[in-house]
């Protein structure tokens, strides 16, 4: 058993971070939140392991990993979604602002209403993603903008009737349709979706438009379509670098718990009484040095030494079998009767124990190791030869209200047990 303060030293499980420079770089970015449940981790162990070993072509993710991927990078792409929305309503404003030298004043009142319009429709989807309103939906945060915009922008081309005022604007509605795929926040359906109704919208504005020629139509709409498909290539492999980099980051976090776990196994087996499963000598001498460094921290200190009384008769007469079952069923009593998680019980060698009281007066542990006292002996369990015919325990307490080395105070202790011995055993001295 290793509590309170005893157990920081021994029971800790590291969760670190994998060590590997990319990964950690993605977490300092806030592309991967490196918080995972280590059952969930141990789930997915295996699979991992087979997916970072895909091609980055064939890189698929099972819906269970897809979902965490989609969890760990949401707040990355809610940060890359809200700087384009807001980049494209920056952009819409330097239009504006141009239309001023490039647009005729008697179109220029209409031209701002609409510039206006499409600005107010990418503040708002900067404000809703930013604020986190709308999860399930996100990409229409996205197509509606530049559906709005490209439209817009057809209407005032065809409203002003200028080929070169057309021209700038098609420019304008290619930059917010081709930077929404590359860098807006929506799957693989959303984004085919949003490149046919763009390229739909982009056919009615240039053949709705007497400027261009149906040659040079065709020509736009073909260039553009070829565009967007090559924008939606390498928006789909670039998610695929970011799938391969959450996986390779998943597989050292599961490398180091399960690093973790062996380590705490083996700490575990170097610092525990197998027989009785409770810290042993090694645990308590470490632990010794601990309170020897700060022992202000734990005054009032109590250290008790517990004895059982004839065990080697007990070995004698019935076996070692039942000699490590008392070892067993004391060290469970004792061990019941500990008030805090602050106490520590370790098995100091052979038949003996140690009982670390911080912060307890003498009296106090006096009156906890006469509990124990009694406890022990109500279990009536077998001690034949002996005057009692049942285990009992011997028990020696030392208490220091002022600095002192653990072991000055355990030979104290050690010596109140001798007393305790010579004086007929079954009780206690302090």
């Amino acid at each position: 058993m290793k509590t309170g303060f005893a157990s920081d030293q021994h029971d800790s499980i590291s969760n670190a971070p994998a060590r590997a420079f990319l990964p950690r770089l993605l977490i300092a970015l806030g592309l991967l939140n490196p918080a995972i449940p280590p059952a969930q981790l141990s789930e997915i162990g295996e699979r991992v392991e087979r997916l970072c070993q895909t091609r980055l072509g064939d890189l698929k993710l099972p819906p269970n990993i897809q979902s965490l991927f989609e969890i760990r990078s949401a707040a990355y792409e809610d940060k890359i979604m809200a700087t384009w929305a807001l980049l494209m309503a920056l952009l819409n404003s330097m239009t504006a602002c141009f239309s001023f030298i490039i647009v005729p004043w008697r179109f220029l009142l209409f031209t701002l209403g609409m510039r206006l319009l499409v600005i107010g429709v990418f503040l708002a989807s900067f404000y809703l993603i930013r604020k986190r309103r709308v999860r399930s939906q996100a990409h229409l945060l996205v197509i509606i903008p530049c559906a709005i915009g490209m439209i817009v922008d057809s209407l005032v081309s065809q409203h002003i009737g200028s080929a070169d005022i057309s021209r700038n604007l098609l420019s304008v509605s290619m930059i917010m349709s081709g930077t929404a795929i590359l860098f807006g926040k929506i799957h693989s359906r959303a984004s085919i979706f949003l490149l046919l109704l763009l390229t739909l919208l982009l056919s009615w504005s240039l053949l709705a438009s007497p400027f261009f020629g149906l040659a040079n139509d065709f020509g736009i709409i073909i260039f553009y379509g070829l565009t967007m498909v090559g924008l939606l290539y390498a928006r789909n492999h670039q998610t695929r670098i970011y799938q391969r980099l959450f996986l390779f980051l998943i597989r050292d976090e599961i490398r180091a718990l399960n690093s973790s776990r062996e380590h705490a196994q083996l700490t575990s087996i170097a610092y525990t009484d197998r027989l009785t499963d409770i810290p042993n000598r090694r645990h308590f001498d470490e632990l010794a040095e601990r309170i020897n460094a700060a022992p202000e921290k734990l005054l009032p200190f109590t250290i008790c030494m517990l004895d059982i009384d004839h065990f080697k008769n007990l070995n004698d007469r019935l076996g070692h079998a039942q000699g490590d079952r008392c070892l067993r069923v004391v060290a469970t009593t004792i061990r019941n009767h500990l008030r805090r998680k602050g106490d520590v019980l370790a098995r100091y060698g052979g038949e003996e124990f140690v009982l670390l009281l911080p912060n307890t007066p003498a009296q106090i542990a006096l009156e906890i190791t006469e509990r124990i006292r009694l406890a022990i002996l109500a279990l009536n369990h077998p001690n034949p030869g002996t005057e009692l015919e049942r285990v009992s325990i011997s028990a020696g307490i030392a208490a220091a209200d002022q600095p002192v080395r653990v072991e000055s105070l355990l030979l104290a202790a050690d010596q109140a047990l001798y007393r305790a011995k010579t004086s007929g055993r079954n009780q206690v001295t302090a």
